[in-house]
């Protein structure tokens, strides 16, 4: 679907960050965690088809002026 798309944006996290918000977001264990996060695309594959990567590791903050960046680029591109 991603070709119906002007910009794909990827968000990912490290494994270990992913597997904590998951158990603490459904209330599951650290091995059902690990199935999900199994049966998701690869970063690699992700980073790939994106035209913009948020590394989200860290807080609502952090994340929020990644998205502030790609707007303001975003913005820019389509100005022209």
């Amino acid at each position: 679907f991603d070709s119906e798309c002007d910009f794909v944006i990827a968000v990912i996290a490290d494994k270990k960050t992913r597997i904590s918000r998951i158990m603490i977001r459904d209330n599951i264990s650290y091995e059902d965690a690990s199935v999900r996060i199994g049966a998701q695309l690869s970063d690699e594959l992700l980073e790939a088809k994106a035209d913009f990567v948020i590394h989200n590791n860290g807080n609502l903050d952090g994340l929020n002026a990644e998205v502030d960046k790609i707007i303001k680029k975003i913005t820019n591109i389509q100005e022209k």
